[in-house]
C-alpha cells in the first residue's frame, strides 16, 4: 500500500481503535472488547483506555481539555488543592450518566508523573488537545520536589515539565471504571 492511497490514515487506525461508547451501550456490545489504547467518544471529549486489569479500566481524557488553576494559594500539594476540589465537585462531563453512575469506581483525578510514564511512555501518547483541537499542556498530580509552588505538568510536546501552581493550565483527568 502506498502512503498516497490513505496509508497514513490506516497507520493511525491500526495504532488506535475507536470505540463509540454510546453506540456500544445502545447495541449492548460486550464491553470486554475494550483494549488498552482504545478511545471512547463522548460528546464532551475523548477518553483513552490506559490500562485494563481485574475488570477495571483506567481511562484518561485526551481531548477538549479546559484550563484551571492548580491551587490559588500557589502550594503544590494535590490533596485538598483547588484542582482536586474542582474535579470532585464542579467538573461536569456531558457523558451519559447511566454509564458513569453504573460503572464508576473512582471519581475524576489527575494522574501522577509515575502513572504518566507507566501508561504513556512515549511523549506522543501524552499529547492532549483543547476544545479547538489544538495541543495543550495539562497538570499532573505530582509536586516538584524542593519547591513549594512547582507542580509537574505535561507540555504540548508531551514532555514532563514544571509549572507554577498559581497558574491556570489544562485539566486532563483520569477515572477508574469497572467493566461488567
Amino acid at each position: 500500500m502506498r502512503v498516497g492511497d490513505g496509508g497514513m490514515k490506516n497507520i493511525k487506525e491500526i495504532k488506535m481503535r475507536i470505540i463509540n461508547v454510546e453506540r456500544q451501550v445502545r447495541l449492548h456490545i460486550d464491553p470486554t472488547e475494550l483494549q488498552v489504547g482504545d478511545v471512547m467518544k463522548f460528546p464532551s471529549g475523548d477518553w483513552k483506555v490506559l490500562d485494563i486489569k481485574d475488570n477495571k479500566a483506567l481511562i484518561w481524557k485526551c481531548t477538549n481539555v479546559k484550563d484551571h488553576v492548580f491551587n490559588e494559594n500557589s502550594k503544590n500539594i494535590y490533596n485538598d488543592s483547588d484542582i482536586q476540589k474542582y474535579l470532585r465537585n464542579d467538573f461536569k462531563e456531558n457523558v451519559p450518566m447511566d454509564i458513569l453512575e453504573r460503572v464508576t469506581i473512582e471519581g475524576f483525578f489527575l494522574l501522577t508523573v509515575e502513572q504518566i510514564r507507566k501508561y504513556m511512555p512515549n511523549e506522543l501518547d501524552r499529547i492532549a488537545t483543547d476544545e479547538y483541537g489544538r495541543t495543550t499542556g495539562y497538570w499532573i498530580a505530582s509536586p516538584c520536589v524542593g519547591t513549594g509552588s512547582g507542580v509537574r505538568s505535561v507540555d504540548t510536546d508531551g514532555n514532563i515539565y514544571i509549572n507554577y501552581a498559581g497558574n491556570s493550565y489544562g485539566v486532563a483527568p483520569a477515572r477508574l471504571v469497572s467493566l461488567p
